[in-house]
């Protein structure tokens, strides 16, 4: 028969199911007839290298109307060759801070029948700093592999510029083998950060001893002290330095910088602070407080620096003073003593606020601002308004920042306070940090229309206070003669 219709084949590999070709040609060759089959092996896999394929053709003798079969194999043969591939494993599209950068994850995967080498490059036409953890791959056929794409807007970009970068894999034995993805980044500013630290460089300080973590200072010899100050921030920076003793009559001192300029992220700074012990101290511990506050922040970073004193000589022994005869004794009713407390303010428990920081107080009143050597050193200093910094010249004040603290102030008239009035106040070492308070003196209006709401009927309404009196002095008499 020479009708296409009449022949039929089916290939696969072998030991599989085989699928069905189509026949596109019958030829009668005179004894012998010609059928050529079209296979196609798309929408399957074909392994690298031999191949053994089983064959089965099916025909029909129209003479003797028969059907018959014939099984076959055959050897293919396929090339290897590789393929390439690469997708993103996690976003294609990133933000980027000025000095930082945006981090992409990507898979090569090499899909073809062969083992390549596969080389991956990029290409960025705004300059920025572009770096790739694997610039060469060895992967087998069907293998992959993660690669990290690192970018890093340039110094000349603008903020909110948009960069493309190609990111393209390509197999080593063919050029026309490759993929590629593109990553768009995004440059941003940074939100401010002042961050920044400050430290004690113990192995520059030779007086430094470890076993105690403190400085010994022997026979009164002066001592410099190295601090460092480390901007941990991404803004450039001023720092105002400052110092404070627990007991100022241990220590003269000076710093060699009380501010810095220009301080640039991640950079150190060198301070020294000299100190030299007092003549007439002897004390054997003290300690001295070390203060930095950012400009671009008012934060404050402070460190305690301990001391321990040894000395030499034996301390002057004060001579004993006699007694004073007993009429030369002095009075103790011509002792001036201090004013009772209407109102007490100390610290709270984070030492940088005061634990009432509005009191409200009658004129007359005596407010007493307390604290001990746990709440570390403060002052009160008057200032002219709420958000004021600088002290009032003729306002009250505590004098230097000390502990403990015992400072009392009465709103009388006679001190030139009056009612209705607020009288505002800081802490002058940690007013930075909005360590404030104020003091409401009441009006003379308050207090009266308090006693009008307690009589709202008038004086008529009232009851007599000699009434009042006589019956509570009756009832006082009427008990003492129970008890008589």
């Amino acid at each position: 028969s020479l009708s296409t219709s009449d022949y039929s084949m089916q290939m696969g590999p072998s030991g599989e199911s085989p699928w069905s070709s189509g026949v596109d040609k019958v030829s009668d060759k005179g004894d012998y007839v010609e059928v050529r089959f079209l296979w196609s092996f798309e929408g399957h896999t074909l392994p690298a290298g031999e191949n053994i394929y089983d064959i089965e053709v099916d025909t029909t003798d129209l003479l003797s109307d028969l059907s018959w079969s014939k099984n076959l194999q055959t050897t293919i043969y396929v090339e290897p060759e590789p393929s390439a591939e690469i997708e993103a494993t996690t976003s294609t599209s990133k933000v980027a801070e000025f000095g930082k950068t945006a981090i992409y994850k990507l898979l090569v995967r090499n899909s073809g029948s062969g083992g390549d080498e596969f080389t991956i490059t990029y290409e960025n036409s705004d300059n920025w700093d572009i770096s790739i953890d694997y610039y060469n791959l060895e992967l087998d056929a069907g293998a992959s592999q993660n690669i990290v794409v690192n970018i890093m807007p340039s110094d000349s970009a603008s903020d909110g510029e948009e960069s493309p970068t190609i990111i393209t894999v390509t197999a080593a034995s063919d050029s026309e083998v490759y993929d590629s993805i593109t990553l768009i980044t995004t440059a941003r500013e940074p939100e401010p950060d002042w961050d920044f630290s400050i430290s004690i460089d113990e192995d520059d300080n030779k007086n430094y001893d470890y076993g105690c973590g403190c400085f010994v200072i022997s026979d009164r010899v002066e001592i410099e002290i190295t601090i460092i100050l480390t901007n941990n921030g991404n803004q450039q920076n001023n720092f105002y330095l400052d110092f404070y003793f627990s007991d100022n009559a241990a220590f003269s001192g000076i710093l060699n910088r009380s501010s810095l300029y220009s301080v640039s992220p991640n950079q150190n700074e060198i301070v020294v602070l000299n100190l030299t012990p007092l003549d007439d101290y002897y004390g054997t511990n003290t300690w001295v407080e070390f203060q930095a506050t950012s400009a671009g922040d008012s934060k404050v970073e402070s460190i305690i620096i301990e001391f321990i004193l040894e000395y030499e000589e034996e301390p002057v022994e004060e001579e004993e003073v006699e007694e004073p005869p007993a009429e030369e004794i002095i009075n103790e009713e011509e002792v001036e003593e201090l004013v009772d407390c209407d109102v007490v303010v100390g610290i709270d428990g984070v030492a940088f606020s005061f634990d009432r920081p509005s009191v409200e107080i009658e004129l007359g009143q005596t407010v007493c601002w307390q604290w001990g050597s746990a709440e570390g050193w403060h002052n009160i200093a008057q200032v002219a308004e709420s958000g004021s910094t600088g002290k009032l010249s003729n306002g009250f004040y505590s004098g230097a920042p000390s502990f403990p603290m015992d400072f009392r102030v009465t709103f009388d008239e006679a001190g030139g306070y009056s009612n209705g009035t607020t009288y505002y106040y800081i802490c002058e070492p940690h007013v930075a940090m909005g360590m404030a308070g104020e003091v409401v003196v009441r009006s003379t209006d308050d207090s009266e229309s308090l006693i009008e709401l307690d009589n709202p009927g008038g004086v008529d309404t009232l009851p007599s206070l000699s009434l009042i009196i006589s019956l509570s002095v009756i009832g006082i008499i009427s008990i003492l003669r129970r008890k008589q």
